[in-house]
């Protein structure tokens, strides 16, 4: 197969895992709309759940991309250098001690829900980064070898993953600007985690990954209450992670682009 047919089936797979999204996300609004998502914890479980089935459909896609190639995605090793990679995860998670002195109280009262949350993002580390990053790199692997190869399947992986937030305001999730803000933040959070997936070829890595920063950034609004008066951003820790996300992570995905060298196989 030519390159020119490489990318065509690229572009196909793009349009096919944004197609899958898309299943997705209006197939959660007719639930949500028909009253099945209830209230309260009952949302986490029956958003946990689409998940889930979305998540093993997207498995079943890989399996027939990759057959026998399928658990090298969830095995590989990890290399050295990835940890060096992340240094903005540290940074983003570490700005979190900033906001210690703007925090009023302390509360557990919320516990329960952050433990059905952390199902919920556990299924979507799960669902995501099979259809964004296993999916969609796939269609790009065979050229890594090639700067703007890597640095088309970064990008395609970040802005499909972004797009498939747009319709977040929805589900009563603020307004089609609020969406166009979260397609931002998401698509270089998704560019990031995309140049990670290509470095370890771990897909397993990037859902953990993925987990751990969903539930890291939920910790204070469900355990602490920080005083409103906390600054325009609402807090310090804040204008570091605006800095981080987006700015940062779309660098660092763009420089792990140029510099990566691919080992033979």
């Amino acid at each position: 197969m030519d390159k020119a047919a490489d990318k065509k089936n690229a572009i196909i797979t793009a349009i096919f895992a944004y197609a899958i999204a898309l299943v997705f996300i209006f197939g959660e609004l007719g639930a949500f709309r028909l009253g099945l998502f209830g209230e309260g914890i009952q949302i986490y479980l029956v958003d946990s759940l689409f998940r889930l089935v979305f998540g093993i459909i997207g498995t079943f896609v890989l399996y027939k991309i990759y057959k026998e190639r399928l658990k090298s995605l969830y095995t590989a090793k990890i290399p050295k250098a990835t940890w060096l990679w992340l240094i903005p995860i540290y940074a983003y998670f570490l700005s979190y001690l900033l906001d210690i002195p703007l925090v009023e109280s302390v509360t557990t009262e919320y516990a329960l829900g952050f433990a059905a949350a952390c199902l919920q993002q556990i299924t979507t580390g799960f669902y995501e980064e099979t259809l964004f990053r296993g999916i969609i790199m796939s269609a790009f692997e065979k050229h890594f070898s090639e700067k703007k190869w890597r640095i088309s399947a970064v990008l395609t992986s970040g802005i499909i993953f972004g797009m498939g937030h747009l319709f977040n305001f929805l589900f009563g999730s603020g307004n089609f600007g609020d969406g166009l803000v979260t397609v931002l933040f998401t698509t270089c959070w998704g560019m990031f985690v995309a140049a990670i997936y290509m470095v370890t070829g771990n897909l397993l890595f990037v859902m953990i990954l993925h987990a751990i920063w969903d539930i890291v950034v939920r910790i204070p609004n469900y355990f602490t209450n920080i005083v409103a008066n906390a600054g325009e951003l609402g807090s310090y820790g804040e204008i570091v992670r605006t800095i981080i996300d987006p700015v940062i992570l779309a660098v660092v995905a763009i420089v792990i682009c140029i510099i990566y060298k691919p080992k033979e196989k």
